[in-house]
């Protein structure tokens, strides 16, 4: 699954949702390249992602170098990306 949201690099961002059990979560702010390319800013993924005890997550995304869980934006930052991978979609639950 892919899902992507437009940000406003003047703002600042709160991501709340339940990690589920799907087997890669990845989190990445990005902003436009050459060609229509888009540049990686940042990127969080579950090797790095810290979920409480009942799976639920929380990232910050913004310019300032806030602590915890965070994804940084430049001044052009322009999207994040979320990205899930399953092994077995028959048994596996998606991040919300």
């Amino acid at each position: 699954i892919y899902q992507r949201a437009l940000l406003n690099p003047a703002r600042s961002y709160v991501i709340r949702g339940t990690r589920g059990t799907v087997d890669y979560l990845s989190f990445i702010t990005s902003k436009p390249g050459a060609e229509g390319r888009s540049i990686q800013v940042d990127h969080l993924d579950t090797a790095r992602l810290v979920t409480d005890a009942d799976g639920g997550f929380e990232i910050h995304v913004s310019r300032d170098r806030a602590g915890g869980d965070r994804l940084r934006m430049d001044e052009e930052t322009r999207a994040v990306s979320v990205r899930q991978t399953f092994i077995d979609r028959t048994v596996e639950q998606a991040a919300t």
